[in-house]
């Protein structure tokens, strides 16, 4: 019936059904209404029409009975339904907070709202609290029957199932934070996903989830197996209880669909209840207290075995963070070490000897170990949900116990971190750094919620002597019997993959999506730098994209820690390539050449922090050439740079002017050795030089003395000559005349080939005036041996660094191989020269032949009817001959509609069919004024459209190409000037 707009249900002697109860409590169009007349009654079973009930005093809970008003008989209707919205997920708060209100609103009661401990949450207590509050009492057998027999077992099961889901999250986001606090590898994770399904796959994707983008280095396999094993262990029972979780609370709504059925009459409800719709939950029942057990038993030796091999020796700081004052002026941006040291004290032996013992009684069955040799035996709902309970606190002091060695682990490193960086800092004399946590986003967001818990808890208002302060003591009390639910929902949140399911999908850090626009340009940018290597007689190849870890090993010095490392399944191990100059080294090794001039395009891969805006990404492009073999001195080297400055200089227009920085590597080793530096120390002292690009001398110069070991006198006359620049012969007279360096062999040697490279160079038509001699040119890759050269941009606004950059690397073939192959090659920077062109691309107003990057000359239109067979048919006679056309996909689309569409697209032309076309066979072609220059538009005005035979299409279209060009060619054309 409806009223006023709202469903009435009307309550009699009849009672109302569960599913009408379950309605109402989820509509806010809804309400209850009193039949008129009631009258008073003792027992619920005896209510007739017109009856009125004022509740039961045998209890002796109030001293004489009182009449219910109407909001008192809404309120229980409520509390009613409250009890049907119970779930696994626990009681709704939207609910409990309606029914509030409904309170509120009728002024007749106002209950207080409170936490109530597990025994205390359960439909029978909830609804006597209230009668409690409002001075009234009901009996257990009223309560029951009003309930429809809604036990007290369900309502407690229902709020176990919520507090084993918390624990669950919280497993989760605890193994996750141990895996990164230890730096376990994440091998264990990948073989679990492919073998998984289920709630074990959807925790191994949490625990993925939470690991993504993290730094941290691990270790590629596990020191002790054991760990391993039994992590995965954990794992597995964590996705097995989440299999339980969900079959009981199926169970468990089935119950209330069973209940629901079950209309009118509440009499005789209570005991069908215990006796029959309970046993079907028995068994779902013993498989959560099953997973439950094996989880604690895996756990309990991970953490036995963790703290035997792993803790003793390695979470026991000497740092005290209590004590932590920073004596320097440094500014610091970045890790907040001062709420670190106040959320985690250092772990002392004492500590871990308490967690030891802890661990000790539970293996000991100071816990009740023996729980599953009873739960088969197990017939009593009441005993099987005190061993629920049992086993729930356990598990959640174990991940407790897991979880705070491992805050303390990764409190320790963050402190390592911080003092290490602020040392550096005042060697290098820096006034301010910033650092940067290595632990992924997500695990970072966790541990955030840990500290403000722990800080929140007031944990360290307490003593902290003896056993009652120890940490994971007190923050047990926030966890256990039930209060972890209060959690739920942030342990949720952060368990869950946000991209998912709150965020549209991204892709990953340092990598970019390149639009149909800017791979025209890239693809033109490809085009120009293959038809300057083709014009040398290079050849093509092509290598993998990720090779044996073996061979890119030991080959770029300091940047080696930049390498992607992979696991193939088979058990190799794989990395991909870093640069595209290793892998032609291993494929000449291999191949048996000894000769080739060779060009490559090809993605490569860095784990650098990425700069998109300067072009530094962590995948791109790199455009290689390279000259193997013995050839006369520098005569290879002179062609490189020649094919390096027409490249460069094919882009001049867009990138403006450039130079060639050129050394050589035996003249840096020559420097270094005059001025004192040790052998061992040359390649450290060369990655220091090589940073003058980016950082002034006095900082260089102070890595060099405080982290590198360097006396000042060293690196004073280091300074003194590598600041050396300018035009190659002025360098090459001012090094000449330094005796000491003309006295070095290396130095000698050097400014032989330097002096012949000059040579060269200055007569391929005057390339020497692209070239800049600096003797602080380092490149820090460790293969190069002779000549090395870097082009930058003279006006670098963009501060994109270098554009292009090579050398020569006699030695690297013959790592692979019995002999050695010399070779020299450059790589262009095509990204960052992408970078710059795409920029000034899109500020150039009359470049935009590829704005939506499709090049189509022609488009088919209809008027009226589709005509579709038809315009397939003149679309593949254009096509056919290598004419670019579309299809117009609008069924019987508005012609204007069409025409705007190849000016928005910047087609050029259209043909359009109409009924008198299709019968002659004829179409209209017709030009589209857009982008055409004053003289086009004047030609072709006066023949805008004009009637042209099918037969005579492909021609006419043809000469139309011919006298004022395609698409493509003026794209071209245009990007070319």
């Amino acid at each position: 019936m409806v009223q006023n707009g709202k469903e009435s249900f009307f309550i009699g002697s009849g009672g109302i059904s569960l599913e009408d109860v379950a309605l109402i409590s989820t509509s806010d169009k809804s309400e209850f209404v009193l039949e008129p007349k009631l009258r008073e009654s003792e027992e619920l079973e005896q209510l007739k029409d017109g009856d009125f009930w004022t509740g039961d005093n045998e209890m002796g809970m109030v001293q004489e009975g009182k009449e219910l008003s109407l909001s008192e008989v809404r309120a229980l209707m409520l509390t009613k339904a409250v009890g049907i919205a119970i779930d696994g997920k626990g009681i709704s708060k939207k609910l409990m907070m309606w029914l509030l209100e409904q309170l509120r609103n009728k002024g007749s009661t106002l209950v207080k709202v409170k936490y109530l401990s597990t025994d205390e949450l359960t439909l029978t207590n909830l609804l006597g609290e209230y009668l409690r509050i409002s001075g009234h009492k009901v009996s257990k057998r009223d309560a029951r029957a009003f309930t429809k027999g809604f036990s007290m077992t369900v309502s407690q099961l229902a709020l176990y199932l919520g507090i084993s889901s918390s624990l669950k999250s919280f497993g989760e986001c605890t193994l996750a934070i141990l895996v990164e606090a230890m730096s376990f590898p994440l091998c264990f994770l990948a073989h679990l996903s492919s073998i998984s399904s289920g709630g074990l796959a959807e925790t191994t994707r949490n625990v993925r989830w939470l690991l993504e983008d993290s730094k941290i280095q691990r270790e590629n396999r596990w020191k002790n197996k054991s760990l391993g094993v039994k992590l995965s262990e954990i794992l597995c029972s964590l996705g097995t209880l989440q299999n339980s979780i969900e079959n009981l609370s199926k169970c468990i709504k089935g119950f209330y669909a069973k209940s629901g059925n079950v209309t009118t009459s509440t009499k005789g409800i209570e005991n069908s209840i215990d006796y029959i719709e309970i046993m079907p939950i028995l068994e779902p029942l013993k498989n959560i207290i099953s997973s439950l057990n094996y989880m604690k038993k895996s756990s309990i030796e991970f953490l036995d075995l963790f703290l035997r091999d792993t803790i003793k020796e390695e979470i026991v700081s000497e740092n005290d963070f209590s004590k932590f004052a920073l004596d320097s002026e440094i500014s610091v941006q970045g890790l907040n070490i001062e709420q670190i040291s106040k959320s985690v004290t250092p772990l002392t032996i004492e500590d871990l000897s308490h967690i030891n013992s802890r661990i000790s009684e539970m293996i000991n069955g100071q816990f009740d170990s023996s729980i599953i040799l009873r739960i088969s035996t197990m017939e009593e709902s009441k005993e099987l949900i005190d061993a629920l309970k049992v086993l729930t606190n356990e598990n959640i002091e174990i991940f407790t116990i897991i979880c705070i060695l491992s805050l303390q682990k990764l409190a320790d490193k963050n402190y390592q971190q911080y003092l290490s960086t602020i040392e550096k800092a005042k060697k290098k004399g820096k006034k301010e750094v910033s650092i940067a946590s290595h632990e992924s986003k997500n695990i970072h967001e966790f541990r955030q919620f840990m500290i403000n818990l722990i800080l929140n808890s007031s944990i360290f208002e307490s003593s902290k002597n003896g056993v009652e302060s120890n940490i994971y003591s007190k923050i047990l009390e926030i966890f256990r019997d039930g209060q972890i639910c209060k959690l739920d929902s942030t342990l949720k949140y952060i368990t869950t993959p946000q991209n998912q399911s709150l965020r549209r999908p991204k892709i990953p850090k340092g990598t970019q999506d390149v639009t149909p626009q800017k791979m025209a340009i890239k693809n033109l940018v490809f085009g120009m730098i293959r038809e300057v290597y083709r014009a040398h007689g290079a050849v093509e190849i092509d290598t993998p994209v990720f090779e044996l870890k073996d061979t890119l090993l030991g080959k770029y010095g300091e940047d080696s820690k930049l390498i992607y490392d992979l696991k193939d399944q088979g058990g190799e191990q794989l990395s991909l390539r870093y640069d595209l100059t290793v892998p032609l080294a291993r494929y000449i090794a291999t191949s048996g050449l000894d000769h080739l001039k060779r060009y490559q395009i090809g993605k490569v891969y860095r784990r650098d922090e990425p700069q998109m805006a300067r072009g530094r990404f962590r995948e791109f492009y790199q455009c290689d050439l390279d000259i193997v073999g013995h050839y006369d001195s520098m005569v290879a080297d002179s062609e490189i740079i020649k094919i390096a400055t027409q490249v460069l200089s094919s882009f001049s227009n867009w990138i403006g002017q450039f130079m060639i920085k050129i050394n050589h590597r035996q003249l840096l080793d020559g420097i270094l050795e005059i001025s004192g530096v040790p052998n061992e120390k040359f390649k450290t002292t060369c990655s220091s030089i090589d940073k003058l690009d980016k950082e002034p001398w006095e900082s260089v110069r102070n890595e060099m003395i405080n982290i590198k070991g360097l006396s000042e006198s060293t690196v004073d006359k280091i300074g003194s000559i590598i600041q050396l620049k300018g035009t190659p012969f002025d360098v090459l007279e001012k090094i000449k005349s330094n005796q000491e360096m003309m006295e070095n062999k290396n130095i000698m040697k050097a400014l032989e080939e330097l002096e012949t490279l000059f040579k060269y160079t200055k007569s391929c038509n005057n390339c020497i005036n692209y070239l800049s001699f600096d003797l602080s040119l380092a490149r820090g890759l460790d293969y190069y041996t002779g000549v090395i050269y870097e082009a930058v941009l003279i006006s670098n606004e963009l501060n994109v660094g270098s554009i292009a950059a090579g050398g020569r690397y006699d030695q690297l073939i013959g790592m692979f191989s019995q002999k050695n192959i010399p070779a020299v090659g450059f790589s262009v920077g095509v990204e960052r020269i992408m970078s710059i062109i795409e920029k000034k691309f899109e500020a150039c107003k009359t470049h935009n032949h590829s704005s939506k990057g499709s090049f189509t000359d022609v488009l088919i239109c209809n008027v009226g009817d589709s005509f579709l067979e038809y315009r397939f048919k003149i679309a593949s006679l254009l096509w056919d001959n290598h004419i670019s056309c579309e299809i117009s996909l609008t069924g019987n689309g508005k012609l204007r509609k069409q025409l705007d569409y190849a000016s928005n697209n910047n087609i050029p032309y259209c043909i359009i069919i109409g009924e008198s076309e299709a019968l002659k066979e004829t179409v209209q072609f017709k030009f589209i004024h857009n982008n055409q220059s004053e003289t086009e538009t004047e030609q072709t005005t006066s023949v805008s459209s004009q009637e042209v035979h099918i037969n005579d299409l492909v021609p006419h279209i043809q000469s139309v190409i011919l006298q004022f060009g395609s698409t493509y060619s003026k794209f071209s054309s245009e990007f070319k000037m």
